[in-house]
């Protein structure tokens, strides 16, 4: 994968998140994939690669691959590192974690505030 230029995913089928997607991001590969599935539209959402049909020409999409899929390496790297990685996983979970932490935290305070109220 150091030497590709990109990812070629043709794939026909309706796959949830498949990990080659998060792989070619975290080798900064942008990806040519084939409408329609998740991972076209996540190229076309985030800009890392080509959302394609399979009425357009294969060679035609090569030719636009190669010739722009250079520019777009470093932000899909960047795309692994702040959205894709275990870093980003762990940021994630945390911030849920703990805004669940402060929502139980809250209703237990009301709870004693009522408690408190009534005696």
């Amino acid at each position: 994968m150091r030497d590709a230029v990109g990812l070629v995913f043709p794939s026909v089928c309706y796959e949830n998140f498949p990990l080659v997607f998060a792989e070619s991001m975290a080798a900064g590969l942008p990806v040519v994939a084939w409408e329609p599935n998740t991972v076209s539209s996540l190229v076309r959402a985030n800009g890392t690669g080509i959302a394609t049909t399979w009425a357009e020409d294969i060679s035609t999409v090569l030719e636009r691959a190669e010739a722009t899929f250079p520019a777009l390496a470093a932000g899909c790297r960047e795309l692994f590192l702040n959205e894709l990685s275990e870093r980003a996983y762990v940021r994630r979970a945390e911030a849920l974690y703990g805004g669940v932490i402060s929502v139980a935290s809250a209703g237990d305070q009301l709870v004693g505030r009522r408690s408190d109220e009534s005696v």
